[in-house]
């Protein structure tokens, strides 16, 4: 990825999801971008945003 972007309220938060995805490319699968996200945001839109990636990569993981 070089750029995302998510509709979270604050600009803080969608710049921190932006930095904390770019460089991940999808082909390679999403676990990656998905446990960076897990590990690193802890507001309420988490499990939301990780939902979405899954649904993006077609592909199933419990969170």
């Amino acid at each position: 990825m070089l750029e995302c972007s998510c509709t979270l309220a604050t600009k803080h938060g969608r710049e921190f999801i932006h930095q904390t995805l770019r460089g991940y490319c999808l082909v390679d699968g999403i676990e990656k971008p998905v446990r960076a996200i897990e590990e690193n945001y802890f507001e309420k839109a988490k499990n939301t945003i990780i939902e979405f990636e899954i649904l993006q990569g077609k592909r199933t993981i419990p969170i």
